[in-house]
């Protein structure tokens, strides 16, 4: 198992942060959400790409909304759909995870 330091896991939250850029956007209200190149870029380059996708993933829940929190929930959910990660198990198993953990009631992998 890969172990980062504090310090590290610092960087990475500081990275996937809305402070350092915008990890996922859409056009307009009606538009899909899709990824941007910095989250394909930080899973690629990531030392431990499982624990990016943590922070990635944990970034999904919104903050604000209006109307269906469970709307909002599934459109955002959709974009762990979109990754390809097929060539890691690790990554597979931790959209899995992620998937039920944001919302339980809606899965998308069954």
């Amino acid at each position: 198992m890969f172990s980062l330091s504090t310090s590290s896991l610092k960087l990475i939250e500081g990275l996937v942060s809305s402070r350092f850029g915008v990890l996922f956007s859409r056009a307009n209200e009606k538009a899909p959400h899709e990824w941007t190149s910095l989250t394909l870029r930080l899973l690629a380059k990531a030392p431990d790409p499982v624990a990016v996708f943590n922070e990635i993933a944990a970034r999904l829940y919104p903050t604000g909304w209006n109307g269906s929190l469970a709307a909002k929930l599934e459109m955002r959910l959709q974009l762990l759909e979109q990754l390809d990660l097929s060539g890691s198990p690790e990554l597979v198993a931790a959209s899995e995870t992620a998937t039920t953990m944001t919302c339980p009631q809606y899965p998308l992998h069954e």
